[in-house]
């Protein structure tokens, strides 16, 4: 049995959130959203993404509101009750490893993965998943 593994290019909405374990794991969280299609037709998803140990402290460190970002890691589908009790589900991204993502004129995180600028070094969980990356 195999495991998913999606890569995803965006911009941070919001600086991302910090908490320590009671083992002293650092944990980083943000939201990203990609989008799809164009005009009248284009869907958002929102993703929350997770980082775990150092590469969440230099997440934490180098990241903030605005920034284009490259994630890495396994897909996650949660699904919940809602208030009203409708079934309702959330995107999340287990991350493996990041990067800063490459710059766009316009400051549209969708054309910037079409760049064919590489972004700033990648953060991953341990350096031998590096030879792994398809970039």
């Amino acid at each position: 049995m195999g495991t998913a593994s999606i890569t995803l290019v965006g911009t941070l909405i919001a600086n991302p959130e910090t908490r320590q374990t009671s083992r002293g794991t650092t944990i980083c969280t943000f939201k990203l959203p990609t989008h799809e299609g164009w005009g009248d037709n284009q869907v958002t998803t929102w993703w929350r993404c997770t980082l775990f140990g150092k590469q969440a402290e230099q997440a934490a460190d180098k990241l903030k509101q605005g920034s284009n970002v490259v994630v890495m890691g396994e897909p996650k589908l949660t699904e919940w009750q809602g208030r009203d009790g409708d079934t309702r589900y959330s995107a999340e991204v287990i991350c493996q490893a990041w990067r800063y993502g490459p710059k766009s004129s316009a400051g549209d995180s969708r054309s910037a993965g079409r760049s064919k600028g590489r972004g700033k070094p990648v953060y991953a969980a341990d350096e031998a998943s590096l030879e792994d990356l398809p970039f």
